[in-house]
């Protein structure tokens, strides 16, 4: 099955939206500055409203690693997302102090990183999260590029996922031919900046019909969206 993310979450009320979903993860954003970035003194609250079974993800850029490690001890997230420059040393380093899912982002115009230096991250990072060259900007980027970046990151068994400017409406078209392990959706699910109910539904539904249509139907009964 095709993993799904879902990104950005800003209330408690957002969260509970998408409680009864068949999704793997809920993204919160604590890099600051950022539209949909939590403060912590929210932060406890929206977490304990995740139900068991969907992992809490902190998204992140170039905090320290002491940062990190004092966020994962009040907080205690299942993930952790990086979107900066962070290197192979500091995702070696992290994974030392905060031995959780550690996702790194990279941007699909980063082709120096992709010949050169996905080796040197395979063994701190369990998963790969492609996105366009800003990432943030709810644009796709050119999703030819994708089967480089694939082969490279299951050279070293890693999961590759994919974001940028995904919704229900094209998610398909994502997934039929490029076949990812996993997407991350922000903006493509939000109406007027709050999660849309509706939006998260139809757009876990695309994922799982994609995914029934490549297993000759063997997932159908993950279709139903309680």
């Amino acid at each position: 099955m095709t993993r799904i993310k879902l990104c950005g979450f800003r209330t408690v009320e957002d969260v509970r939206k998408a409680s009864s979903l068949p999704i793997d993860a809920m993204g919160f954003i604590l890099v600051p500055g950022r539209k949909r970035t939590i403060p912590l003194d929210r932060l406890a609250e929206m977490l304990s409203a995740v139900p068991p079974g969907i992992k809490k993800v902190a998204v992140l850029k170039d905090a320290s690693v002491s940062e990190i490690t004092e966020l994962q001890s009040r907080f205690s997230f299942d993930g952790l997302q990086l979107h900066g420059e962070e290197s192979p040393a500091y995702c070696r380093a992290l994974r030392e102090r905060v031995p959780i899912d550690l996702c790194k982002v990279f941007h699909v115009s980063q082709t120096a990183v992709l010949k050169a230096e996905v080796p040197l991250y395979a063994p701190w990072i369990d998963r790969i999260l492609l996105d366009s060259a800003m990432g943030g900007t709810g644009e796709t980027f050119d999703w030819t590029e994708i089967p480089r970046w694939k082969d490279a990151a299951q050279a070293f068994q890693i999961p590759l996922w994919v974001a940028g400017g995904l919704h229900p409406d094209n998610v398909a078209n994502l997934i039929k031919p490029y076949g990812p392990d996993g997407v991350d959706v922000s903006s493509g699910i939000e109406t007027d900046g709050s999660k849309d109910e509706e939006k998260m539904k139809r757009f876990v539904e695309r994922v799982r019909e994609c995914d029934d249509e490549r297993s000759g139907g063997g997932t159908a009964g993950l279709m139903e969206i309680r």
